[in-house]
């Protein structure tokens, strides 16, 4: 059992500046290398800009996060995401690119872990595909369900130790901008909590296995001009979850993902983007399955229920053709009981954020924010295209 020590809330100066020599150092480069040096930089404008790297065969984004996620404490993380650009042969057209990474994480509290991660698409971008593996080791807060708070209120710390992986394809319906498709996901997770500091030790320790194994059907209804950062254009996906022991899982259990993300150009330089979401979950799930209000500044996994609902704001100012500045805000619920709507808890946060784009060819803006939650403390979360990326 990993330790799970007291957080704390400031960003890691090191990775800080690893982050920027990666993207703003310019002085890291000898005479011998100028010629390579010029792939970095735009020739129209003369801002980074890492659209030719990122073509070359060789070539990827060197994403050096630092990590204040409230719920896992300060730290960092690598990986480098290679995007290999796709062209239709029939018409020459520019197709989605294929995305690729491999990475790792450690955090001050014990949490760490490893991905890889592969997004491509095929036959003239009418199918799409996903296969991803993880293995990690979580330390978290249990906040209880609801308003059930464990102890008085106060959260009782548990970790996840996970390794599993998820294959997942989708198929365009003819020429339109439907999708549907199918995601399976397996994985052995160990959870151990630890007993609250000043109870008896008589109470002991509970650690318990299990497995998920689940299949999922996938409707998505994309219309974005850009797959990173969109301007213009909807998302609307509906996932339906079966996990069985049929699939592998250790109980059997449903879940229900309903999200509709919006954008809408306001002017010539201003974009709002609206998100709404509806997660359930039913029959007899283990905890850390039952789904959680994610927004910006609320801890991971901090307000859960046997349904969650939430939505989200943002306003985007792009005030140079380079740099922009976000506003956001939201407010979310967790509740117990889908039909009677009891046992409610509720959040909201909000924040704010700049971005810096990063590659023109891609149309990929990179930045961060940074939101604060209600009764929570600051929190800080480097952006790779928009904040809402889904699978």
């Amino acid at each position: 059992m990993k330790s799970h020590p007291s957080r704390k809330r400031w960003i890691n100066p090191g990775l800080v500046v690893t982050g920027l020599f990666f993207l703003l150092g310019t002085d890291a480069f000898s005479a011998e290398e100028e010629k390579h040096r010029r792939s970095f930089f735009d020739p129209n404008d003369g801002w980074l800009d890492l659209s030719e790297f990122i073509e070359h065969p060789m070539g990827f984004i060197p994403m050096v996060v630092p990590i204040t996620e409230p719920a896992i404490g300060y730290g960092g993380a690598f990986a480098p995401v290679f995007i290999r650009p796709g062209k239709s042969k029939q018409t020459g057209k520019a197709e989605r690119p294929q995305i690729t990474a491999v990475g790792g994480m450690r955090t001050q509290n014990g949490s760490d872990g490893l991905v890889a991660f592969n997004k491509s698409y095929w036959f003239e971008d009418r199918l799409e595909t996903v296969v991803a593996g993880v293995s990690a080791s979580v330390n978290l807060d249990f906040h209880g369900i609801g308003e059930n708070l464990s102890f008085g209120g106060d959260p009782m710390r548990y970790n996840l130790d996970a390794q599993g992986g998820m294959v997942q394809g989708r198929a365009r319906l003819g020429d339109t901008d439907w999708w549907i498709g199918a995601r399976y996901i397996y994985a052995q997770i160990a959870a151990s909590f630890v007993r609250p500091d000043g109870f008896p030790e008589i109470i002991p320790e509970r650690s318990f296995e299990s497995t998920v194994g689940g299949l999922s059907l996938l409707i998505q209804h994309d219309t974005y001009d850009n797959l990173f950062t969109p301007t213009k254009g909807h998302l609307w996906q509906l996932d339906l979850g079966f996990y069985d022991q049929a699939f592998g899982a250790s109980g059997t259990w449903q879940t229900l993902d309903a999200v509709a993300i919006h954008y809408w150009p306001l002017g010539e330089k201003f974009t709002a983007g609206l998100r709404t979401d509806l997660h359930a979950a039913f029959g007899d799930p283990p905890f850390y399955m039952l789904p959680s209000v994610q927004l910006r500044g609320v801890p991971v996994m901090s307000i859960q229920g046997d349904a969650v609902a939430s939505v989200e704001a943002e306003v985007r100012w792009q005030l140079h053709h380079r740099f922009s500045l976000l506003l956001f805000g939201g407010a979310g619920a967790s509740w117990l009981d889908a039909e009677r709507l009891d046992n409610i808890k509720t959040t909201v946060s909000g924040g704010v954020g700049f971005r810096y784009l990063i590659s023109k060819r891609f149309g990929l803006h990179m930045g961060m924010d940074v939101a604060i939650a209600e009764d929570g403390d600051p929190a800080l979360y480097i952006q790779f295209g928009n904040a809402w990326q889904r699978l």
